[in-house]
């Protein structure tokens, strides 16, 4: 019953955006709080540990349709990262790896990420898209093939580096190419398009003489080794050129 009422509160508030902000916000948050006492009540009285699961899941993907509802971006931020959704839904990815529905939530944050930046809400979009990148490296696939929707590693991470805030989120980034690239080499995975990793190549590069420039020299020289660590691994043409 909470979950149903929990549902119906967010449809609710969906059809009523148009409004005022805080009715349709104030449904939301009632939304979200009957989530956490559904999700109370199952984890004392469930037995069904198969049910439990089911119910685990469909809390986080109701509370992920919620950020959207709030319309409050520091609020949606805290909400995913305080209160532990994107642990949540981390690991009900991880489950799902290799069954029937083994995408199904990566997609959702996928599509929740795009919401979220029309909505303005950059800071949201930003750790739904870091999280889209984490749960596709967790499939080994750098690119995702559903349907007809092609979802590609490379294509995540260079928005994530366009979008970023900081040098920090940037530098963040490039650890995760550079781990992608030394797994490449010692296991042989899959890897980039070639547009992909040469684009990762120069804009390293151009970042690196950026912050040469502004004196960060321990953020520039970070860059400049990704670039360097890659070069080999890039198109003929770019290699060429760097000599």
């Amino acid at each position: 019953c909470l979950l149903l009422s929990s549902a119906t509160a967010l449809d609710y508030a969906s059809n009523c955006l148009d409004q005022p902000k805080c009715e349709a916000e104030n449904r939301v948050r009632q939304a979200l709080h009957r989530l956490s006492l559904a999700q109370d009540e199952f984890r004392v009285n469930c037995e069904n540990e198969i049910q439990k699961k089911e119910v685990e899941k469909m809390i986080a993907l109701l509370s992920l349709r919620a950020l959207l509802g709030i319309g409050n971006d520091l609020l949606g931020a805290d909400i995913l990262q305080a209160n532990g959704l994107s642990e949540a839904l981390l690991d009900i990815h991880q489950e799902e790896l290799g069954q029937p529905s083994g995408f199904s939530t990566l997609l959702n944050v996928k599509a929740t990420s795009d919401l979220a930046e029309e909505k303005k809400m950059q800071i949201t979009a930003r750790i739904l898209l870091r999280m889209c990148a984490k749960m596709l490296s967790l499939t080994g696939k750098f690119v995702l093939t559903v349907g007809h929707f092609d979802l590609s590693l490379g294509s995540i991470q260079r928005k994530l580096i366009t979008i970023a805030s900081s040098t920090k989120d940037v530098i963040a980034v490039y650890e995760d190419v550079d781990l992608a690239a030394k797994q490449h080499r010692d296991k042989g995975i899959e890897f980039y398009s070639e547009d992909e990793l040469n684009w990762l190549i120069i804009e390293a590069y151009n970042r690196g003489v950026h912050l040469s420039l502004l004196g960060d020299f321990a953020s520039s020289e970070s860059l400049f080794s990704t670039g360097l660590n890659l070069l080999p691994l890039g198109g003929i043409e770019l290699q060429c050129h760097a000599k």
